[in-house]
């Protein structure tokens, strides 16, 4: 039996039920209008004379489906709308001086596509009047009358786009007849595109997975080019397309019901060792009044078609004719499908929403939380096994890492949108290495933590409290008094934990990380070289782009693209401008500290710190330690005293969830811990749950039942 076709009513009823995704206020596909202000949000006024009468509307943009879903699997897990012949746009002026006389297959400018969610698009290159040109021409040969344009122009409006939107990959695929040495290589660095190349020595060679696209975004690796030339692969480093992609026929070859062969060039659709699958589904002399039928039922049959005769692979580029063109949902809708089926084996992306939590990083396992144990082999991934004398007998189970809300959910709202645990006195750590001058020296100083800071880290903390000191005439890391360090406090050079921290944020180019500076280092420029030293300063946030106000910080998505991943926050004054550090207390506010920060019902602000509820300050940081830490309370104290003491200092904020929550022996508890703390205030900030994992995908007011 073959695929069962997709009726118009169908495709309209799917689309209201997950219009909320799409924030459409009227999410009317297929009601009748007379222009597009009658239709809501990514929809617009269309006649399709061959679907239904009158005009009616339709769908205009794609379902963001890193947003929706996340982007932290392999760019070849996810489907992009890719057209055809993108340059070749009806109503183009001759830039030739002689008619032009050639078919068109777009209506939209290459940016409106951008704009409207197409991520690749298909280019055909050709060398015309000593530069590159975009040609729809036959032979081989560029003519007066079937050039569009100078290749650089669609080039740099490609930049433009990758520039204003940090987060997104585009992919080009050239049909291409330039013969120039490097002549590809020109125009792409005359455009200001090589900034953003995908190297293809980082390309798999036999149908591997290819790179997380959140890694792809960090690394601002970002365009994607692919050649139909072979010889360009090694001449000019661009990827040879049959190397590592399939392709179904073109044309009216490719259009028949129920088959799928492979075009000339490209290897069989089911050759696995190509990791990415291209269909192709427009005729072979483009009728524009046609292709609204063309880009509906029929090309989501199609992509069931070419399902099997991939070898049970779902398409990753679904290239059509004027793709705005359809019936109701048309090429967005086929869009929406193909991710469905990638992502989340549903029939639609918006139905992975809720499933796709289950491939997320849920830190509890099977829920076998204060079960007891005799070793951590006991416990399922993601917890311990731990001792609470002051709440339990024996050893129990109890959790040892967070939530990752951005695979999780997303990462696309505001820094400030997200919570953060926060680790106090990070570098105080029981048992660290003495690097006092004399042997028999001792360590005479309170320690808070258990964990090296790289394990603080791969367990999730994102925040680090470090008190920094002149000594030795360096930057040293001391639990000190009085503004100065001493053998008997220091626990050693800044150096060694910001090349820990740098380490980390090179192995794992989707995390950012925020440093709490308690700064008493004088030595001019003193931090500055010490981050500089130990490679950091390539991931900096610049003071700059911070708010003033206490508007919204950049969205995290955007800090990730530019690789502006570390935050770093100094308690004194006079290094925002001399150093560019940011002063803590011109961006945060912050809960009393110590003991005073642990009375029960009470939240009041630490004296450096405006008053909680000052909304010029965007950062809300929640203490929750001992003046002096005692580690055997610590697990009482980092369980539900903690989580109440979350609410009342929400009050005391002007209704505020804390960004940041700083505790002692962060993985002490008697169950949830910290990390629950954690998904409390992620659940309370992204969508107003009690649990981060009660959120529902798409909505930041929904709770899951």
């Amino acid at each position: 039996m073959g695929p069962q076709k997709t009726s118009k009513s169908t495709q309209a009823s799917l689309f209201l039920c997950i219009a909320v995704a799409f924030s459409i206020v009227q999410c009317r596909v297929l009601d009748d209008c007379p222009s597009n202000g009658d239709c809501g949000e990514g929809l617009y006024c269309f006649s399709c004379p061959q679907g239904f009468s009158g005009n009616r509307c339709v769908r205009s943009t794609i379902t963001d489906q890193f947003t929706l879903v996340n982007n932290s699997l392999p760019f070849n897990k996810y489907a992009f709308l890719t057209t055809h012949n993108s340059y070749a746009i009806d109503g183009e002026p001759p830039r030739t001086g002689v008619p032009r006389v050639t078919f068109t297959n777009q209506e939209d400018n290459v940016t409106q596509q951008l704009k409207n969610g197409a991520r690749a698009l298909m280019l055909d290159t050709y060398d015309f009047e000593g530069d590159v040109w975009l040609c729809h021409s036959f032979g081989g040969q560029c003519h007066d009358y079937t050039a569009f344009e100078p290749a650089i122009e669609t080039l740099r409006e490609i930049e433009t786009f990758l520039a204003e939107n940090p987060s997104e990959i585009v992919t080009i695929i050239l049909e291409d007849y330039v013969q120039a040495p490097n002549g590809l290589t020109k125009v792409f660095s005359n455009a200001g595109l090589m900034k953003y190349w995908f190297p293809v020595t980082s390309m798999p060679q036999n149908g591997q997975d290819w790179p997380l696209v959140s890694d792809m975004v960090a690394k601002n690796q970002r365009l994607l080019v692919f050649t139909s030339m072979k010889s360009k692969q090694e001449s000019e480093g661009i990827a040879y397309q049959w190397n590592y992609m399939v392709e179904n026929q073109y044309g009216d070859g490719g259009m028949k019901a129920g088959s799928c062969p492979n075009r000339g060039e490209s290897s069989p659709l089911d050759d696995k060792s190509k990791s990415l699958v291209l269909v192709n589904y427009f005729r072979s002399v483009p009728m524009k009044q046609l292709t609204c039928v063309d880009n509906s039922a029929d090309l989501i049959n199609m992509l069931h078609t070419c399902y099997g005769a991939a070898g049970n692979r779902w398409a990753n580029f679904v290239a059509v004719d004027y793709y705005k063109r359809s019936e109701g949902g048309g090429s967005f809708q086929a869009v929406d499908t193909l991710n469905g089926k990638l992502l989340c084996g549903c029939d639609d992306v918006h139905a992975c929403a809720e499933q796709f939590v289950a491939a997320a990083d849920i830190p509890t396992g099977q829920g076998k939380i204060a079960e007891e144990c005799s070793s951590d082999a006991d416990c399922e991934a993601g917890l311990y096994c731990f001792s609470c004398i002051a709440d339990f007998q024996g050893s129990r189970c109890v959790r040892s890492i967070t939530t990752n809300q951005f695979r999780l959910l997303n990462n696309s709202l505001p820094y400030n949108k997200y919570a953060y645990l926060t680790t106090h006195n990070s570098f105080a750590i029981e048992g660290s290495a003495l690097f006092a001058a004399h042997p028999e020296a001792i360590r005479l100083t309170f320690t808070n933590q258990e964990d090296s800071i790289t394990q603080q880290l791969n367990n999730g903390v994102r925040a680090l409290m470090l008190d920094t000191y002149d000594l030795k005439g360096d930057v040293w890391l001391c639990h000190s008094f009085g503004g100065k360090c001493h053998d008997f406090t220091a626990f050693g050079p800044a150096i060694n934990t910001l090349k820990e921290i740098e380490a980390f944020l090179a192995a794992n180019p989707s995390e950012i990380v925020t440093l709490i500076l308690e700064d008493y280092v004088e030595a001019p420029s003193g931090l500055t070289k010490v981050f500089t030293d130990a490679g950091l300063k390539k991931y900096w946030f610049p003071v700059t782009s911070m708010p003033q106000n206490g508007e919204d910080w950049p969205l995290v998505r955007d800090m990730l693209a530019k690789n502006q991943r570390l935050v770093v926050f100094t308690s004194k004054k006079s290094k925002q401008e001399s150093e560019g550090i940011a002063y803590q207390w011109n961006f945060m506010v912050e809960n009393q500290y110590g003991n005073n920060g642990m009375e029960a019902g009470n939240c009041r602000n630490r004296a450096e710190s405006s008053s909680l509820d000052d909304r010029t300050k965007s950062l809300v940081l929640v203490n929750y330690f001992r003046t002096i830490p005692f580690n055997q309370f610590s697990c009482e104290d980092n369980s539900d005293y903690l989580i109440n003491m979350l609410d009342t200092c929400h009050g005391a904020s002007g209704n505020r969830w804390a960004n940041f929550v700083a505790v002692d022996f962060y993985k002490r508890s008697e169950g949830g811990g910290s990390f629950q703390a954690l998904d409390t205030l992620n659940g309370r900030l992204l969508c107003g749950c009690s649990d981060v994992q009660a959120c529902v995908h798409g909505s930041t007011t929904a709770c899951k039942p």
